[in-house]
This record gives C-alpha cells, structure tokens and sequence, in this order.
C-alpha cells in the first residue's frame, strides 16, 4: 500500500481515534471525574453547552473582544510594519518594546492591565499587546522582502509613490500579512480566554472556564476548552478562505496628477544620440570602466556585446539613470534631445498579479489622462498580438507572451530611447524570431535610438544596424562598426571572437 495516496483525512480520523483510546484508558485507570473524566461525560458536558442562554451570551461577548483585539492590532500592526520596513531608524526604535512585550508573561501583562482598565477591556488590551508584534514583524519583513528590481523598473517607468505603494510593496507584503492575521487571530481568541479568566468579567467564555474550575466541574472546564480551541480553528479557517479569495486587482489604476501630455503629444519624439563619456564604475570591487567613451548614433539600433558579468548591465542601469553617480561611479551621459527612456529587462519586471492592461497602463496614467491611457495601451497590446490576453494576468502567460507585453508597455510609454538587456535569451528559436520581426515592425512604424545586449550572432544580425564590441578588463571599446560591413552573420561571429 502506497501511504501517500491515503487522504490526509484518513490520518486524521486514526490520529483523533488513537488519542481517545488513550484518553480512554488514563480515566479507567485514574477512576477520578474530578481529576481525568471519560471522553463520553465530557461530550455530554459539551453538547448541554448549546442548550444553555449563558453559554451564548458569553460567546457574543468574548467574540466581540477577539474581533476588536484583532482588527485594532491588525490596523496599527500595519501601520507600524509599513513604517518599519521603509525606515530603519523607526525599525530600531521600536525594536526593543517589541521585542520586550513578546518576552512578558501574558499573565504579567494582564495582572499590570487590571490596574488600568475596566475588567471587560483589560482581555482586549493583552490580545492586542501579544498580537501587534507579530504583524509588525511580518510586514516589515514584507516590505524588505520587496524586490529591487521593481523598483528599479518602476523608477524607469516613473511610478508615483502611490503607485509604488499599492502595486509593489503591497504585493510584496501581502503574504506577509495574511499570514500574520491567521496566526494572530488565533492568538487572539487564546489571550482572550487567558484575561477572561483572570479578571472575570461579567459575560465571557473564560469566565464560565473560572466558574466551572470554582465548582469543580472538570468535565465543563474541558468542554469549554475544546469549545474555545474549535471556535479558534473554525474562525482562522474562515479568515484563511476570505485573504485566499481577496484579490488586489484595481480596475482603477492610480495615477499621479498634474501636469499630463495630450493625446497625439507623445509617442512621437525625436530621437537622442547618447554620448558616454568618462565613465568611472567600480562593482563588487571590481573596475569595469575606467574612462571610458562611446556614442550611440541617433536613431540606430546598436548591439551591444561583451563577455559575460563584465558590466553591459550596469552600462545600461546608469544609462537610465538606476545607477548614480558616487564615489565609484562618475562619468557623465549625454542627449541631443530631451530623452524618454524605456527598458526591456531580460527578466521581464512585470507585475506579476496584474493583468497585462494593468501593466501597460500604469505608468500611462502618469502620462496621460485615463482614457487616452487606456487606448494606447490597447494599441500597443494590440499591435503586439495580446488582444485576447489584455485581461489574462501576466502570471498566466508564458515567456514569449511576458515578452510581447514588455515591448507593448515600452512603445505605448512613448520613449525615444530603448535600452534592451539580453530580452529574448530564455526564449525558444521561432519566439525569438517572432518577437525580432514584431520589434522591427514596432521600430519602424516608430523610430527610438535602441541599445540591444546579447550574445547571440543571430539575433544581432536581424535586428541591428551597428555592433559594439567591448573587452578587457577594465572594459573598452574594440569593435564599432555598421552591421553591413560583415557580409554574413559568420564573418560577424569571427569579428566578436576575435576582439572578445
């Protein structure tokens, strides 16, 4: 018999029949209701539970505690945890109180609360005090968790704060959190119970747990418990099922206002030369400029190729303004024009639960008003063969779909300049010669001055009008040529071999 096909459910009705037996047993041995009554008495117990009016209205009223512990603790526990990820002096500030109320005793905290407050609100207060920690600690861990390479593309494309906010660090977050609200709800109801007992108040599930201790009832004590433990569980399962069918999908997306372009202004701008000059960069303690120069031509799609981690990348990243300029990068970066610069990672950057309208049209919104967003971005998507997946999430296509709607996002943003890292290398031979054609039609229904890094012969050879050859260590320029001046895509591979 093959165990991993048994339903777990069959271990768990074999695990519960095993602990009754037991439980069985000790009370024989033991023959002491007071000390370990029988399963049987104590299921009795719990069932003459529901037929008891005091029963329900401390129910109401330890659920109402647990409710209000839970939502204060979540709101402020969000709060704090959002502000604690994004500032570290703020996360070591309130790194010791946190760190000093999860190592209080929970009776501690209550005895010190009977002090203060009415016995009905002392439950609530512990609850909140051992649940607050936990979701601050979980949202910001969330909000470090946050993916710089978002961010980075998000700085590219010019997401607002707002944006920012709702569409990367949310999402970063958000497992963070739901997880945080299951565990603390169930805490919740625990400490709850815990301050019901001690400060006995007038309704509460603890207080009938003191009372039935007062007059030796252990087979009411032991109902009561099982009853609290399987509302607890009933409760964090409804929460679970409720986070797990909550998703973030905006059909409004959030946009900055001010000054917007007009439909028609954009998506026609003229093409920047860009001039690298002086360029300083150190990585990793690794130099991989040192004075270095280059232009790229107006216009021209111009390849890009060097060894690999040797810094095309970072070339690119500074290009676009990722990188700054510190004490190990210098240099300086010049237009013609005014440019407007779009990216095409070799990892995509999409944001992965949105759908690929959501992704096209955010950074339009800062661009343009909502319905000339709207528009462009179904030209584009359009244009780049995801009509019938403009409402798919990006999660749901594959790579050369996830591909398609990065070149839609960077021609309908209007750019004049593309930079293009290595953007077809996880793609299979006829995605790869799809997508190049696509891109030719795209550039020539639109000109841009793009950047293209890749290794690969091929690709260059369809795509490209001049080729850059870089090599060395720190890295300078050894091949700057027009593609026509290899005849062949072999004699091109020699030139590349040779200079690498």
């Amino acid at each position: 018999m093959n165990l991993k096909r048994i339903k777990p459910a069959v271990f768990f009705i074999l695990s519960l029949l095993i602990i009754l037996f037991i439980w069985q047993a000790l009370s024989y041995l033991v023959n002491s209701e007071l000390i370990l009554p029988d399963f049987f008495a104590v299921a009795e117990s719990f069932a003459t539970l529901f037929t008891d009016k005091t029963f329900y209205l401390a129910l109401v009223a330890s659920f109402c505690r647990v409710l209000a512990a839970f939502f204060l603790s979540a709101a402020v526990g969000l709060v704090l945890g959002i502000l604690c990820g994004l500032s570290p002096a703020i996360q070591q500030l309130l790194s010791f109180p946190i760190s000093f109320i999860r190592s209080t005793p929970v009776v501690s905290l209550i005895l010190i609360a009977v002090f203060w407050f009415r016995t009905t609100t002392i439950p609530v207060f512990a609850a909140f005090l051992m649940a607050v920690p936990v979701i601050i600690s979980s949202v910001s861990q969330g909000i470090l968790n946050t993916s710089q390479k978002l961010l980075d593309m998000a700085q590219v494309y010019g997401f607002s704060k707002k944006q920012k906010l709702l569409y990367i660090y949310f999402e970063s977050l958000r497992p963070f959190f739901t997880g945080s609200l299951i565990s603390s709800f169930g805490m919740c109801w625990k400490v709850v119970a815990a301050g019901e007992v001690l400060v006995f108040p007038r309704e509460g599930l603890g207080t009938l747990l003191q009372s039935a201790r007062i007059h030796l009832e252990t087979q009411r004590v032991m109902a009561l418990t099982a009853c609290i433990v399987v509302l607890s569980f009933i409760f964090e399962r409804i929460l679970s099922f409720l986070l797990s069918h909550i998703h973030f999908s905006s059909a409004q997306i959030h946009g900055r206002t001010g000054n917007l372009i007009q439909h028609g202004q954009a998506g026609e701008p003229q093409c920047p030369s860009i001039t690298v000059k002086n360029l300083f960069m150190e990585r990793g303690g690794k130099v991989l400029y040192r004075g270095f120069e280059t232009r790229f031509e107006s216009a021209s799609v111009t390849a890009l190729i060097a060894s690999s981690g040797t810094g095309k990348t970072s070339l690119l990243d500074y290009i676009s303004s990722i990188l700054k300029a510190d004490d190990k990068i210098s240099g300086t970066v010049e237009f013609d024009r005014m440019p407007e610069i779009a990216y095409i990672f070799q990892d995509g950057r999409l944001l992965e639960n949105l759908t690929v309208l959501q992704n096209v049209m955010i950074p339009l919104v800062n661009r343009f008003d909502e319905k000339s967003a709207e528009k462009r971005a179904r030209t584009f998507i359009n244009k780049c063969g995801l009509t019938e997946k403009a409402h798919s999430p990006v999660k749901s296509l594959s790579g050369g779909q996830k591909q398609r709607a990065c070149l839609a996002r960077a021609f309908a943003y209007g750019c004049n300049i593309l930079l293009m890292d290595e953007p077809f290398n996880s793609l299979d031979l006829p995605s790869k010669i799809n997508l190049i054609q696509l891109l030719k039609k795209l550039l020539k229904d639109d000109p841009k001055t793009v950047i293209f890094v890749s290794h690969n012969i091929r690709e260059i050879s369809l795509l490209c009008d001049r080729v850059k050859v870089l090599s060395g260590s720190p890295l300078t320029q050894k091949v700057n040529s027009d593609i026509g001046e290899f005849n062949t895509p072999d004699a091109l591979e020699r030139a590349v071999l040779q200079n690498l």
